[in-house]
Parts: structure tokens; C-alpha cells; sequence
């Protein structure tokens, strides 16, 4: 296992692209869920790849879809590359069981895949351990794995650009080549990564105090914003509307049944989230709240009723 220190979460998956496209897994090309965070396109257009999607999201049952998703890496090629997003899916909040985990593990096994997660909200769904089971299947199954880590959220360091990339390899021998070729590709990009946040998160992981603290405030915000999804599920509800997706989904964001109009209509009212619904439920408060869920069932024309 190598870790190189990265310019936050955005930093670390721009070194793997660059290494995978060195190393020439892929073959030029990645496969990302649809839909996926906006940015990833860009970050993996820029080093040359190929970027195509694979089914994750079923709009119908605001769930992923594993089915689709599994049937899809059965048919794909040895060494292709395949970003994942460990937990907390960005946009959407759906996030794959378990059972469905253990399911693409061995199927990445057999095909002989590379996982390329995407590790931007650790803690956010169960907590700082439980969050990196995911990863671990693959792991144990003997799969090459790259993970992009960020800090930004769970240590309140966005600002500071605090990430770091974690590839594991086959061999130690491999894992010193592969540490070798991502400080050639950090050096001809930026040099060196800022010291000052990465030296704050290794104080509070080296220390059992503050480490303790720090977990006690992950598991607070991770709370808060499971609170948040009950209270406003349940506003949803005294209104007529089926809100029983959001406390299914996990992390900051929610897909909405809204459409680009409805959104639109929102904003003219000072409700604001993206053109394709996506809400920001760390945006939520009990004081907004019930607003927030009154001007969503007057716009809105398809959302579920109960």
C-alpha cells in the first residue's frame, strides 16, 4: 500500500488519472455511474480518457441500481477502470447495500476490474470504520485499488486542499514503483501539496485525544444531517408528499422528483438547489425546513404522493 498526499479529494483523482494512463489500464478509457459528481468528466477528459457511464440510478425508486450496474461490469474487459463511489453517491445519496458491494467485488474479482473509488464522505454514513467496509471487499479480493480521499468535509479543511490518493498494489515492489511514478507525476503538475492541513489531520489521527474528539464531531454532523432527512421526510409527509426516498439515501445531497421548471419556480421564491433537483440537505435547517417543504408542494407537479 502507498499514499501520497494530495491537493484535497479533486487532487487525488487527478493523480490516479494521471498514473492509470501511464500504467495503460483502461486502455484509454473509464467508466463513471450515471450520474456522478460533474467534476469527475472533466478531471478524467483533461488526461485523455474516454469517459462513459454505467446505469446506477433508477429514478423510479430513488435507489441504485445494482442490477443494471452488475450486469454491466459482467460485460466488461480485464483491466478496465471503473470509478465508485465508496458512500454517500454524489448526487444522488443512494448508495449500494452490502450485499450488493459484496456482489461487485467478486465481480471485479472474476473480470479482473479496477476499482477506482471515490472516498469524499467518510464518516458521513455510519461512521469513520464502518464507512470503509466497501473498499475492503475489494481489497480482500485481491483487486488493484485506487482511493481518492478527501478531508475537506469530515475535518472542516476545504479550504486547506487537504486529500490523499491510496493505491494498493500487488507486491511491495509494486507498491514502490507505483509510489515512485506518482511523485514523478506530482512534481511535473505542482511540486509539493501545502503542508499546513496535512499536518492538522496527522496531529488529530496521532494523538488518541483528539482523535476521539474529532470522531465525536464526525458522528455529530452525521447525526445532524440524519435528523435533518427525518424532519423534513416527515414535512413532506404532513403534506401529502412521499418523502420515505430521502431518509433512504445517505450524506449531504438528495435526488428530487423536481423538474429544471419546478427548480426554476423555487428559485423565484428562494428556494435554490441545481437544475436537476439535486437538494442539499446539509442546507436544511428546522427553521427553513417547513418552508422549504411548502413551496415544494405548491411547484411541484410529479413528486410522489403518498
Amino acid at each position: 500500500v502507498v499514499t501520497v498526499q494530495s491537493l484535497g479529494g479533486t487532487g487525488a483523482l487527478m493523480l490516479g488519472a494521471a498514473l492509470i494512463k501511464k500504467a495503460g489500464f483502461g486502455g484509454g478509457v473509464i467508466f463513471v455511474p450515471d450520474p456522478t459528481w460533474g467534476n469527475h468528466h472533466q478531471i478524467f477528459e483533461e488526461h485523455g480518457f474516454k469517459v462513459e457511464s454505467y446505469p446506477y440510478y433508477r429514478s423510479d425508486t430513488r435507489r441504485a441500481d445494482s442490477k443494471a450496474a452488475k450486469a454491466f461490469f459482467e460485460g466488461l474487459c480485464q483491466n478496465s477502470v471503473v470509478l465508485l463511489h465508496t458512500v454517500c453517491h454524489n448526487p444522488t445519496g443512494a448508495d449500494f447495500s452490502m450485499k450488493e458491494w459484496r456482489d461487485i467485488a467478486e465481480i471485479f474479482r472474476e473480470r479482473r476490474l479496477v476499482p477506482f473509488f471515490d472516498f469524499a464522505y467518510q464518516g458521513f454514513k455510519e461512521g469513520i470504520e464502518a464507512d470503509r467496509e466497501p473498499m475492503k471487499l475489494f481489497i480482500e479480493n485481491g483487486c488493484y485499488v485506487l482511493i481518492a480521499s478527501s478531508f475537506s468535509k469530515n475535518a472542516s479543511l476545504y479550504s486547506k486542499r487537504t486529500g490523499a490518493l491510496t493505491v494498493v498494489a500487488g507486491s511491495e515492489g509494486e507498491a514502490s514503483k507505483v509510489e515512485g511514478a506518482l511523485k514523478r507525476v506530482a512534481r511535473t503538475r505542482y511540486s509539493n501539496p501545502p503542508s499546513d492541513g496535512a499536518l492538522i489531520v496527522r496531529e488529530i489521527l496521532r494523538s488518541d485525544e483528539l482523535r476521539k474528539l474529532w470522531e465525536e464531531e464526525v458522528s455529530q454532523m452525521r447525526e445532524r444531517i440524519k435528523e435533518t432527512r427525518r424532519r423534513f421526510a416527515l414535512e413532506l409527509k404532513k403534506l401529502g408528499l412521499d418523502g420515505s426516498f430521502v431518509t433512504d439515501q445517505h450524506g449531504i445531497f438528495s435526488y428530487t422528483p423536481l423538474t429544471p421548471s419546478e427548480v426554476q419556480e423555487l428559485e423565484e421564491r428562494g428556494v435554490f438547489m441545481l437544475p436537476s433537483g439535486r437538494i442539499s440537505i446539509a442546507g436544511l435547517n428546522i427553521r427553513n425546513i417547513p418552508t422549504v417543504a411548502k413551496h415544494i408542494a405548491e411547484v411541484s407537479k410529479g413528486w410522489p404522493k403518498i
